[in-house]
């Protein structure tokens, strides 16, 4: 997207940004040349967050988030059964400014935003069609809405008088889910098209629903074939986001970017549970635990290079240079050093600024041409002693 806007491609050209609590100048690899880059192209920028974040500091407008003990929200749990909590507001904001689903429903009112068949979406309530001023009333029914058609089967209000406002499948984790038969209110108005099975014609929006089995109505599984696929031969048919023929068969490619003489070590990032992305490294208690991101690196390589646990040196690429402190282990290849993500701030507040360090610096604005994934580990680069 950031390349997009930088260099004036995509479906539309970009004029307005509005991002709620994220921090792409740092979540983004090369995002402080990038993102920096189209944040100056744009017409304007709002930013909504907790903290002043780098991509706050870049925004026309910044608005201040709600923290957790603030928030109205459903969430769902990382768990292998179907489980939904809501989190219910103990305060009001304390700056009383709108919430963030408030104001996108303000702000999708002032745009007079429609759905496909003219209605203007936020004025009117997602569960009864009816018009609707009040903006947390709008937003608990678009929350009903949701929950009458999912897995629950239940208002809001039925939620909250839940045991902790959480519901929890009673059936608990379902296996093989593929080899279940459809049962007939399903298939009351189904639509067939050979063997596959969809809820209404496809012309219309149909979503597929099963496949026929051995003359058998089954769930199967959300493939074209209704089977799983280890050739998804319709692939064949697609090129990638560089134009080049999918190979329909699972496929290993090396990486673009390999060591060289120049920039002979593998840099990579990883997540640990200390802290989440690249938004709590203001935290102290946090901090505590952990309070900077070392340069992981084996033995074998520091001696090769004349360094020593704990040294400062610096780690550079062809697009950055950025100084980092030295922790040594036999738990990493010799040919690979790497780093926690998120460190390395250059705002964010008092505590999280300064500290660690951000080898986004190092990379440069990709994704993979295939997922669309940002590719952050992509990255070559030489160390030496600061």
């Amino acid at each position: 997207m950031f390349n997009n806007i930088i260099e004036g491609k995509g479906p539309y050209d970009a004029k307005m940004l509005f991002c709620v609590f994220q921090n792409p100048v740092m979540s983004v690899p090369g995002g402080t040349k990038t993102v920096v880059e189209a944040f100056r192209k744009l017409e304007m920028s709002v930013v909504i967050d907790t903290m002043m974040s780098e991509t706050a500091l870049l925004a026309d407008y910044v608005l201040p988030g709600t923290v957790y003990l603030e928030r109205y929200d459903l969430n769902t749990h990382w768990v292998t059964w179907p489980a939904v909590g809501l989190r219910q507001p103990v305060v009001k904001p304390i700056f009383n400014q709108l919430a963030e689903y408030e104001t996108v429903i303000a702000l999708g009112r002032k745009l007079e935003l429609t759905t496909k068949d003219g209605k203007k979406f936020f004025e009117v309530s997602p569960l009864t069609g009816e018009k609707i001023e009040d903006l947390t009333k709008w937003y608990e029914d678009y929350l009903s809405k949701e929950l009458l058609e999912g897995k629950p089967k239940i208002t809001l209000q039925q939620l909250k008088e839940l045991p902790g406002a959480v519901w929890i499948d009673k059936k608990g984790t379902e296996y093989e889910k593929y080899a279940k038969e459809l049962p007939a209110e399903k298939l009351k108005d189904a639509f067939y098209d050979g063997n596959a099975i969809y809820d209404k014609p496809k012309d219309k929006g149909g979503k597929r629903i099963g496949t026929i089995i051995n003359g058998k109505k089954l769930r199967g599984f959300f493939t074209k074939s209704g089977k799983v696929e280890f050739v998804s031969e319709w692939l064949a048919e697609l090129k990638d986001a560089n134009g080049n023929p999918i190979n329909p068969l699972p496929e290993y490619k090396p990486r673009d970017w390999q060591p060289d003489e120049n920039y002979p070590l593998y840099l990579i990032n990883w997540k640990e549970a200390s802290h989440t992305h690249t938004r709590t490294q203001n935290n102290a208690w946090l901090l505590e635990i952990k309070g900077y991101n070392p340069i992981i690196m084996h033995p074998e390589t520091a001696a090769k290079y004349g360094i020593e646990d704990g040294d400062e040196i610096w780690l550079e690429s062809p697009y950055g240079k950025v100084k980092g402190k030295v922790k040594l282990t036999k738990r990493i290849h010799p040919e690979v050093i790497g780093a926690q993500h998120g460190f390395g701030h250059e705002a964010l507040g008092r505590n999280a600024k300064g500290r660690g360090t951000n080898t986004g610096i190092l990379n440069i604005t990709k994704c993979d041409p295939l997922s669309g994934m940002a590719v952050h580990k992509e990255i070559c680069v030489k160390v030496y002693k600061a």
